[in-house]
């Protein structure tokens, strides 16, 4: 919390970028760096997901987070995805809360999807 103000300040450096390595293959890719003052400012990242699902990363404090999607059709009906994301925090011992309370500063998600397609 500023003491002039009373607010509380937040900013995200953040940058995404799609390849298309072969018409097999497709990644979208993310970074970001953030800090934060407090839960008060805390920012809401957007990410890629697998399709049919929407990924909104909460975080707040200081840290960074990274993701990767890997798109490939398998066949004409089939279509293969998967991702991995990781988010690190550099001022907690901590992630999560409640029953997702872990031991750590860092924590990795994983998706994995085939899409049958007709």
């Amino acid at each position: 919390t500023s003491a002039n103000t009373g607010t509380s300040q937040g900013m995200a450096l953040r940058q995404n970028v799609r390849w298309h390595f072969h018409k097999r293959l497709l990644a979208d890719t993310g970074w970001a760096a953030f800090e934060t003052d407090d839960f008060l400012s805390r920012l809401y990242l957007y990410e890629h997901d697998v399709s049919h699902s929407m990924s909104t990363r909460m975080v707040y404090g200081w840290g960074h987070h990274a993701y990767v999607v890997l798109r490939s059709p398998l066949m004409r009906w089939m279509l293969l995805e998967t991702k991995l994301s990781y988010l690190s925090y550099a001022d907690r011992v901590f992630t999560g809360s409640g029953q997702s309370l872990t031991p750590g500063s860092r924590r990795w998600y994983y998706s994995f999807q085939i899409r049958f397609q007709y």
